[in-house]
């Protein structure tokens, strides 16, 4: 089985809808990932933007992916227990 963590950016408040996602980098390691969102958030060029972080987990042909956390433009981390009632497309 392997894990993998993608970071896509969403406007403000949209990232309830998976449409409004921009890809923006894969890592196989969490720890390395984290800095990335770290030097995102840092970037005048994200700033009015939500970082989305999905967790992926694929054995062979079979893949699952969830969110696994969101950091809003105002800094905010919304973890999975603060999204379960949020209705994702």
């Amino acid at each position: 089985m392997e894990n993998r963590i993608q970071i896509f950016v969403s406007d403000m408040g949209k990232f309830r809808d998976s449409r409004n996602y921009q890809f923006v980098a894969e890592f196989e390691d969490q720890r390395l990932a984290s800095y990335y969102v770290t030097y995102l958030r840092k970037k005048r060029r994200y700033n009015l933007k939500d970082i989305i972080i999905r967790e992926i987990r694929a054995e062979r042909s079979i893949v699952e992916s969830k969110i696994a956390g969101v950091v809003t433009v105002m800094g905010e981390c919304l973890m999975p227990d603060d999204l379960e009632n949020i209705d994702f497309k």
